[in-house]
Parts: C-alpha cells; structure tokens; sequence
C-alpha cells in the first residue's frame, strides 16, 4: 500500500478524535496523573479503551487511532514496567483497536441481517482503518513537551525549567546534527517494536507522527522511516503510508529560529517533512502532512503557508503522488502542560463539527486539481465522540 489514495478510496474521510482526553471526560478514568496518559488504561483497563474506539466509530469514525501515543520503554519504565511487559502492552494496544473494529463489524452484520440486507463482503477489514499513533520525544517527558519542544541534552539545548528563561534553539549546528540522530533513534526503537511482531504489524494500516513540535524532529523521523524501510526490505510491510502531524500552539510554531529570535513558520516544517533535495538524502518521504492539537481557528493561515511551499513543489500529475492532508484541530480549549489542566476555549456559538467542516470545503474549493491526494479529519484534545459525531453531520448536510 503506497499511498493513502490508495487505502482510503475517497476524500474526505473522517479520523476519531483525542483519545486521552474522552477516557477522562467521557468514561471517567483518572490518567493525567501518569506518564502514560491514554497507554494507563491498556494494562489497567482495556475493555474502556475497546470501548472509547468503538463510540468513535459508531460517531463515523473510519480511522482510528491506537492508545501507544506515550508509548515508549523509558516511559513504561517511568510507570513501573520492565521492558518485556512494556513491549507486550505496546502491542497489546493494536490488539485492542482491532477488537473494536471487530465488534463495530459484527454489529453491522448483525443489523443487517435482521433488517434482511446483504451482509458486508470479504472488503469490510478495508472500511475502518487502524493508524499507529506515535508522539513526539517530548510526550516522554515531564512536564510534557508536544507545545514547547524544550528538550534536554542531547535531544536538544537544554530541557524545560521553571526558575531561568527556557529556550529550544541550537547554537551549533553539530549540536543540532547529533540531535536529530537521538531522536531518529528514539523514533526507530519504537517503530521496530511493532514491526518485529507481524501478526501486529499486519493490523496496522498507516503510521501517525503526531504533534511534533519541532523541525528537527521532523527531519530525524523520516530518518527513523528511511531506517525502517531498510531494515525490511522491499516488501509490501515496509511501504505503509504514514504521515507527520506538527502543532502550532496559537498558530505559532514553537520552535525558535536562534535563542530569543522569531518562531519557524509552517512553511519550514513542511519543508522539513516534504523537501526531497540532497540535504534529505536517505529520509523516507511522508505521504501525508498534517495539523493536529492546534485550535482550528488558527487552520486557514496554516494550511495557506502549506500549500504555498506545495505550489514551489513538481509533483506529478497522478493523484497518488500528491501529499495528503491531515485535519485533527482541539476541541477549542487550552492545555496548561505545567498544571496539567485545560482552560476553557471561547467559541461555542456553533458546533465544532460545523466550524471544523467550513475550513475543510474551503480547503477542497481552493485546491483545484494541484495540490492534496485528499483529506483526512478528525479532532485531537477534547474532542469525544460527540465532536466526531457532530462534524459527520456536518458532512452529511
């Protein structure tokens, strides 16, 4: 499977929304207070995570995200797990997802049949998609680094601190070589975990790099990609499509250009993830750019900056070269990662559903014939079944 023309057959297609938080805001689980945030309820309560993927596919979800976002050893190690169950559980949590896709199947099936229509055929498996969901480095950390990017040596300067001014910018461009290196292998690890186990690996449909905060990080998982592929060969394993989600806290990227200096703009972490010239010799190509855990407000300036550096770009002219778009916005609220809570977004006047599928027409009325594969959207934090459920029928009107 080379791209996602090619998995998804039409565009838009809708994503599930942000996990973590509708275990706590919808089934009432208590995960903040761990460094495994969503990946907490694999060991300790699977069957609510079975259940957490099945609401959003009964709200017209048709990709699902896995509960492995935090998913790392040194974070299962962070929790109290040796390595050997922190990789079973990793696993275990695509296992999980493929559960509620199963179940979603069989009730279809059953209503079917006892409203007397034909049954799916054998392309159902093909109808609900299952993306592994990997975070960035600064998921690991504590606090948490998916909105600033301070990351300690040598994964960056310096990591965050509450009592001197924090910065996420290099110095010395050795110092930042040696850091995409670290986090190329930080991300491989991870990444070969699930290859290494084939029943797994044959589960997943597509990968997802989400809310990566920094370019360098970029560069160093399409190393972790490019090393992948390497170690699998050829095969058809080795070419699942996959994507790179960057976020943009306030429609800012967070990661500063010199120590105090302006921010990079979107159209540098495009570039960092789709730029195919001789300083991204041996990085694999994503299939797909995205936008995630940013308030869709901010959407339209980003996505502009995008499609700005996609039109300096010869792709050619087959629909199934071109990148694909990944659409998850928040729910609107914002997260404070030192208090570890959110404060209430403002825009409530309409749904977020109707809010979320107005950028997107605009997106697709805009694009012509030059620009997206097609789009993926979804929601990411504070985003439950209910969002999900409103913007299908948004789409639907």
């Amino acid at each position: 499977m080379a791209n996602f023309s090619e998995l998804f057959h039409s565009s838009p297609i809708i994503m599930d929304g942000g996990l973590g938080t509708a275990l706590e805001d919808v089934f009432g689980l208590h995960i903040s207070d761990t460094p495994l945030w969503s990946a907490k309820a694999i060991a300790e309560d699977p069957e609510t995570i079975t259940a957490a993927h099945l609401a959003y596919i009964r709200a017209g979800a048709r990709v699902i995200l896995t509960s492995t976002y935090q998913c790392s050893i040194s974070t299962f190690q962070q929790a109290g797990y040796d390595e050997k169950n922190a990789r079973s559980l990793m696993l275990k949590a695509v296992q999980l997802t493929k559960k509620a896709r199963e179940d979603f199947y069989s009730e279809t099936r059953e209503n079917r049949t006892n409203e007397n229509k034909p049954s799916y055929g054998e392309h159902v498996d093909k109808r609900v998609h299952i993306a592994l969901s990997l975070g960035p480095f600064g998921a690991t950390l504590s606090p948490t680094q998916e909105f600033d990017g301070l990351y300690p040596p040598p994964y960056g300067p310096r990591g965050y601190s509450a009592a001197e001014d924090n910065y996420n910018a290099f110095i010395r461009d050795d110092d930042e070589n040696l850091s995409i290196e670290v986090l190329a292998r930080f991300h491989f690890e991870r990444l070969i975990i699930f290859a290494n186990d084939p029943a797994t690996w044959e589960i997943i449909d597509c990968i997802a790099f989400e809310t990566v905060p920094l370019r360098r990080e970029v560069k160093a998982i399409r190393k972790a990609m490019g090393w992948l592929k390497q170690t699998l060969g050829e095969t058809k394993a080795a070419n699942k499509p996959w994507w790179v989600s960057c976020v943009f806290p306030g429609g800012e990227s967070p990661e500063e250009c010199s120590v105090g200096g302006a921010r990079l703009t979107a159209e540098d972490m495009i570039e960092a993830a789709m730029g195919q010239n001789w300083l991204y010799e041996q990085m694999a190509v994503p299939n797909a750019i995205g936008i995630n855990c940013t308030n869709e407000a901010c959407l339209p300036n980003l996505i502009g900056q995008f499609e700005k550096y996609l039109d300096r770009l010869a792709f050619d002219g087959s629909k199934g070269n071109k990148p694909w778009l990944i659409l998850y916005p928040n729910g609107g609220d914002e997260y404070d990662s030192v208090t570890r809570s959110w404060i209430e977004g403002k825009n409530k006047s309409t749904s977020w559903g109707q809010r979320v599928w107005h950028i997107v027409t605009a997106v697709e009325e805009g694009a012509g014939e030059g620009r997206w594969g097609g789009i993926a959207v979804g929601g990411c934090c504070k985003t439950g079944p209910k969002e999900i459920a409103s913007l299908r029928e948004a789409i639907a009107k």
